[in-house]
C-alpha cells in the first residue's frame, strides 16, 4: 500500500511539482527554523521563542530516538525504481520524518505561543505540506509522515502551554534548563566514543546524538544567560538584525575552529554544543558587554 502510494506521486511528478516540494521540504529543514528562533529570541520575545525551540528539540529527541530503534530502510533503498529526489536531507534511517516532525512541531508550537487562531490553522497547514513534500520527493514512506505530525503536534500542544506558564517561575526554569541540559550532554558524550570506535550503529544513532548535544549545549546556555545576563530583547529591527548577523559570524567561527579536531564524531560533538551554547549564552554575554544587548 505505500509503496502504491509512493509510486503515485512519482507518476504525477513533474519540474514544477518539484520546485514547489523541494521549497516546502527546505521550510522543514532546522537551519531556517533556527535562524527564525534566534531572531526572535534576541529580538521580540526571549519566553516564546524558548517554547517553541524547546518544542521543536524535543521533538527531534523523540523522532531521532525512533529511528534509532526502528531503523527503518528508505524507500528509495528498498525500492531501486523509486527515483528520489533531495536525497542529500535523506542520509539516515527514514522512521519517522525528521522535516515533518520539526516543522509540526516548530510552526504549530509558534502559533500557540503567539495565540492566534490564523495562524495555527497556517501553521497546520504548513505541516501538513512539508510532510507531503517527503512523500512526494519519494525520500519518506507515508507512515514515517504521518508518525511526524503525531509526534510534533503532541509535542507542541503539551510542551509549548506547559512551558509559558511555567517559564517565569525561576526555580522551575533552572531546574528545566539544568536537567534537560546535563542528561543530553552526557548522553551524547557517553555515546561519542562509542561511535567513534564502531561499538554502536553509527547511522542509527549520529543523528539522536547530535541533537542531544545540541540540547545539551542550548539548555545549560539557557540557564546561565538567565542567571547571569537576562538580556532584555531589541524589540527594534535594525538591532534585531545586527544581533543575528553578528551571531552567524560567531557561529561560523566556531565551526572553522572545530574542523581542526581530527575525529569527526568528537568534532561534531564539539561544534554542535559550542554552537548552540554560543547563541544561548556566549552570544548574549559578549553583546551586553558591547553594548547590543541590554540587561
Amino acid at each position: 500500500m505505500q509503496y502504491q502510494i509512493l509510486k503515485f506521486f512519482q507518476s504525477i511528478q513533474n519540474p514544477f511539482l518539484s520546485v514547489i516540494a523541494n521549497c516546502l521540504s527546505f521550510l522543514g529543514e532546522a537551519l531556517i527554523l533556527i535562524v527564525v528562533a534566534i531572531v526572535f529570541y534576541y529580538g521580540i520575545d526571549k519566553k516564546k521563542a524558548f517554547s517553541f525551540i524547546s518544542s521543536m528539540l524535543f521533538a527531534l529527541i523523540g523522532t531521532n530516538g525512533l529511528k534509532a530503534i526502528f531503523r527503518s530502510p528508505r524507500p528509495f533503498v528498498v525500492h531501486n525504481d523509486l527515483l528520489a529526489d533531495r536525497v542529500e536531507t535523506a542520509d539516515g534511517y527514514s522512521f519517522p520524518s525528521g522535516h515533518t516532525t520539526t516543522a509540526t512541531s516548530f510552526y504549530i508550537s509558534f502559533a500557540k505561543a503567539i495565540g492566534s487562531k490564523a495562524l495555527f490553522i497556517g501553521a497546520f497547514i504548513l505541516s501538513l505540506f512539508v510532510g507531503l513534500s517527503r512523500n512526494y520527493l519519494l525520500v519518506h514512506w507515508p507512515i514515517d509522515v504521518v508518525v511526524g505530525y503525531i509526534l510534533g503536534t503532541a509535542t507542541a500542544l503539551l510542551l509549548t502551554p506547559y512551558i509559558l506558564k511555567h517559564y517565569d517561575d525561576i526555580k522551575w526554569y533552572n531546574r528545566f534548563c539544568l536537567l534537560v541540559g546535563a542528561i543530553s550532554l552526557v548522553f551524547s558524550i557517553v555515546l561519542t566514543p562509542l561511535m567513534t570506535f564502531n561499538i554502536v550503529d553509527t547511522l542509527a544513532f549520529s543523528p539522536l546524538v547530535d541533537i542531544t548535544t545540541i540540547a545539551g549545549g542550548a539548555y545549560l546556555g539557557a540557564y546561565l544567560e538567565r542567571k547571569y545576563i537576562s538580556f532584555k530583547e531589541c524589540k527594534n529591527f535594525k538591532a534585531t538584525l545586527i544581533n543575528t548577523l553578528i551571531c552567524i559570524v560567531f557561529l561560523l567561527l566556531l565551526y572553522a575552529i572545530s574542523n581542526l579536531i581530527g575525529d569527526k564524531y568528537f568534532r561534531h560533538l564539539f561544534r554542535l554544543s559550542t554552537v548552540s551554547f554560543t547563541v544561548f549564552y556566549l552570544y548574549p554575554l559578549f553583546a551586553t558587554k558591547v553594548g547590543l544587548l541590554k540587561k
